[in-house]
């Protein structure tokens, strides 16, 4: 059967398509958060020591925005299979013993996601009427970044298990 015409493999297409798009739109996010960081850290750093005028607020933006490029920046890693990993031992494993591997620790690390995210949701009702110290800015704000990231993190996981164990959408065209 040709796999272009199989409604599993469009609707996989489909999902490809929604995770390149979700791991594009972080890579720019986190870029941009990135440059506005080293922004603002540059002016606290010259208010604070050239002009003696020091910026309360620049620590805590700092902090946020480099909370928010860490969750973001690692569906892009995840994507790209940037992450630290130790494979060099399985990559000598028979195929089969190695799909089996890649399968039951994909599974884990989506379990794992699962328990971060049920249990940053049960943070961020605690946080409903919290907001920060200096700005104000509401707390669900800032700890929303767990839960994102991590769904996200997620789908690009369940992509991943579906090419390299499964080989979805790796047949031949």
């Amino acid at each position: 059967m040709n796999p272009q015409k199989n409604i599993f493999y469009r609707l996989f297409k489909s999902f490809v398509s929604l995770n390149i798009f979700f791991s594009q739109a972080c890579k720019i996010t986190v870029g941009v958060m990135l440059a506005i960081n080293l922004t603002i850290v540059f002016l606290g750093v010259a208010f604070r020591y050239v002009l003696n005028q020091p910026l309360g607020w620049v620590y805590e933006i700092a902090v946020y925005l480099m909370m928010w490029s860490a969750f973001l920046g690692s569906v892009c890693l995840v994507r790209e299979k940037a992450h630290v990993a130790l494979d060099f031992l399985v990559d000598y494993l028979p195929t089969t013993l190695q799909k089996t591997i890649k399968f039951v620790l994909g599974i884990s690390i989506i379990i794992f996601l699962c328990v971060v995210v049920n249990s940053s949701y049960d943070m961020i009702s605690g946080l409903l009427k919290s907001r920060s110290a200096y700005l104000r800015i509401p707390m669900i704000w800032v700890y929303s970044s767990v839960p994102l990231g991590m769904t996200l993190i997620i789908l690009q996981q369940i992509e991943i298990i579906l090419t390299d164990v499964f080989n979805i959408g790796n047949e031949e065209q």
